[in-house]
């Protein structure tokens, strides 16, 4: 099986940990876009994603609460 090496990761989003689940977070990504077509760190007290496309607002409200 071959893994696909160029993955677009254009949008770049940040979000207030104490407001995010990270359980959840992580789960909608994979859900949306598949083991390793994401990328999250921490900085400053947020969750920094980057994903191919853009969270809608909908998919950031399901990953709220603690």
């Amino acid at each position: 099986m071959e893994v696909e090496s160029n993955i677009q990761l254009e949008c770049t989003q940040n979000l207030p940990a104490k407001a995010t689940n990270p359980l959840k977070l992580i789960a909608l990504l994979r859900s949306q876009f598949g083991l390793g077509r994401y990328e999250i760190s921490m900085i400053r007290s947020s969750y920094s994603v980057r994903t191919p496309r853009q969270l809608s607002l909908d998919e950031i409200a399901q990953c709220r609460g603690v």
